[in-house]
């Protein structure tokens, strides 16, 4: 088109169609003349809205087919990835909100089973609410404070739901209100087991990461309401984000040893949660963490150093995620020589303070499972024996309150 041939058109630019052969969105896709040229002319308000329409139709379209093909590409992808274990529940169900993957994906291309696929799509995750210290009451006194101390993702939440859970299966939890906010999240971790998904990491910060869970736990209780011993207990969960700042800075101010709770004068049982996983994922070079041995080694020596060992009745290492150790070992057995071979230096150093105190307290080493689990946190088979044994450790050492009658 020629200038003159440009400038007749301008001039009628109001005669010619919007659309079709020889109408103006034709100039436009051609660069034969632009928008502004025509509203220059004085191009019809109508023609120029009927313009932007089809303009704005054809971006949409081409958007969402550039989106499905998006989709098309990578969903070969993705459930290779989620068949393989590399995807959670809630990441999971976020491909299935949004609608990337749908049901026929997941259960006939990679064969999920169905109930699994109902359960991930129906999981509703409520945020984990960790308090600040000040927020919490003091830890009642006459009790046995339990703690456990791990860094980020070693699965201490896990593994106190499992508790909680299985306690309150075999109805020896007996409530209290000392920390109604400690109960609700005790309430939560337990509900998260039985539904089948693990709780997730609890990302926190030192201002908010901390939970203290008083719970009275009975050994048997009987059909009339008689109870056999009851152990007034403080459970006390602090966040990995703690435990590396005790590690890095010294427990004190906003981590472990904050607020005095580690000072008070109840007996307390220690429980050191070895991530298995993680250790050897850091082995095999895919993550860059730093050492779980260092940081176990320091925050023991701080504990010894605080006087707080002379008031601990019992140490306890657990490797958690023990599903992953090599099929067909003998557990105890595994675990035992993994310790020694990678955690000699803070395994000797427990045992040496073990001596030093002259055996005033318990060292148990003990593999940890929850039981089978898909997709990293579906619990699909919940193994009842770990926290059960957990439970018996509790009973043999804590401290007991004996009561004849509950009601």
């Amino acid at each position: 088109m020629d200038s003159n041939e440009k400038k007749i058109i301008l001039e009628i630019i109001n005669d010619i169609p919007v659309d079709g052969e020889g109408g103006l969105i034709e100039f436009i896709k051609r660069e034969e003349m632009t928008l502004v040229e025509m509203k220059e002319a004085g191009l019809q308000n109508t023609k120029i809205e009927q313009i932007n329409e089809v303009f704005e139709e054809e971006n949409r379209e081409a958007k969402r087919k550039e989106e499905e093909k998006r989709k098309e590409i990578d969903k070969e992808n993705e459930l290779e990835k989620i068949k393989n274990g590399e995807y959670t529940v809630g990441q999971i169900k976020k491909f299935i909100d949004e609608g990337s993957l749908e049901k026929t994906d997941l259960v006939e291309t990679i064969k999920m089973q169905e109930d699994h696929y109902e359960r991930i799509k129906n999981f509703s995750k409520r945020p984990t609410q960790f308090n600040s210290w000040a927020d919490l009451p003091p830890l009642e006194k006459n009790r046995t404070d339990i703690y456990f101390l791990g860094q980020p993702g070693s699965g201490k939440s896990c593994i106190l739901a499992s508790l909680f859970f299985h306690s309150n299966q075999e109805g020896l939890i007996i409530d209290n209100n000392l920390n109604p906010k400690g109960n609700q999240y005790r309430f939560q971790l337990a509900e998260e087991i039985e539904f089948g998904v693990l709780p997730d990491s609890t990302l926190a910060d030192v201002e908010k990461g901390v939970n203290y869970m008083p719970v009275d736990l009975a050994e048997s209780i009987d059909h009339k309401g008689n109870i056999n011993n009851i152990h007034p207990l403080n459970f006390v969960e602090m966040s990995g984000e703690l435990f590396d700042k005790a590690h890095e800075e010294g427990a004190g101010g906003k981590n472990i040893g904050a607020k005095g709770y580690l000072s008070n004068n109840n007996k307390k049982l220690i429980f050191f949660v070895i991530d298995y996983d993680q250790h050897k994922q850091r082995q095999e070079g895919k993550i860059a963490s730093s050492a779980q041995s260092s940081k176990f080694q320091n925050v023991l020596s701080y504990l010894d150093d605080s006087g707080i060992l002379k008031k601990t009745d019992g140490i306890y290492l657990l490797i958690s995620k023990a599903d992953l150790f090599p099929k067909g070992v003998n557990r105890t057995d595994y675990a035992e020589e993994f310790l020694k071979n990678n955690y000699k230096g803070f395994y000797n150093n427990c045992k040496i303070l073990k001596n030093k105190h002259k055996d005033n307290f318990e060292l148990t080493l003990y593999p940890f499972s929850l039981g089978k689990v898909l997709y990293k946190n579906l619990l699909v088979e919940f193994d009842k024996t770990p926290p059960n044994d957990l439970m018996q450790y509790i009973y043999d050492n804590s401290f007991v309150k004996k009561e004849k009658s509950w009601f």
